[in-house]
């Protein structure tokens, strides 16, 4: 009997991803840019790729969400979505931390010569920063995720294979892997998702790392 399909769902940043991951040979997705569309586009999304693939939400066996760090309002639209789809048809959700979805992605496209350096844009000052190697097909994080100022990443930029949103010269085909598709979303948790899985879920939050502040004038 063929195991249940993952649900999917990426929104950490300007990419809305929805996947139906059945196995790596085996999957399906919908994917869409625009800043500020992830509420419009993302439930009509998964409507229509369970159409695609004649299934219901009840065939699926469990909801993997990216959880952060990443954009404040995206992060809220997946989640909230991810809870109201998986409470309706009384799913599991699997949180996936954005930067070990981004890591497996990298594994695919980066060579193994030096480290990668994964920096996602916070502000006009600031990023969320990370660095891993890879190892054949794992990864290992060098620590925790940290928050540094972006001129702080000139100083080690020869010394990574920089992973960013940020535009320049130079990362065009890096900028391409700062954001998982929502088929690694879903490789995670089928890798590691298992004892991740939670069915009292009301109290998850997205993975912000600093706080969100309104700014007064």
């Amino acid at each position: 009997m063929m195991n249940k399909p993952v649900l999917a769902i990426e929104t950490s940043g300007e990419l809305c991803s929805i996947g139906l991951f059945f196995s790596k040979e085996k999957y399906f997705l919908s994917q869409s840019y625009g800043k500020m569309s992830h509420s419009k586009i993302l439930l009509p999304a998964v409507e229509s790729l369970l159409s695609l693939t004649k299934m219901k939400i009840e065939d699926v066996g469990s909801i993997a969400v990216s959880i952060g760090p990443g954009s404040f309002t995206g992060l809220r639209i997946g989640l909230a979505a991810a809870k109201g789809i998986a409470f309706g048809a009384s799913l599991p959700v699997v949180p996936v931390p954005s930067f070990e979805a981004i890591a497996l992605q990298c594994i695919d496209y980066l060579p193994t010569d030096k480290p990668v350096a994964i920096a996602i844009k916070i502000n006009h000052d600031e990023v969320y920063f990370n660095s891993f190697t890879i190892n054949e097909n794992s990864f290992n994080f060098a620590g925790e995720i940290k928050i540094i100022k972006k001129n702080e990443l000139f100083a080690i930029f020869n010394d990574y294979y920089l992973v960013t949103d940020m535009k320049g010269p130079g990362l065009e085909k890096f900028n391409k892997l700062s954001q998982p598709s929502a088929y690694y979303v879903a490789l995670w948790s089928n890798l590691y998702g298992e004892k991740y899985k939670l069915t009292d879920y009301d109290y998850l939050e997205p993975m912000y790392v600093k706080d969100f502040q309104v700014k007064r004038r």
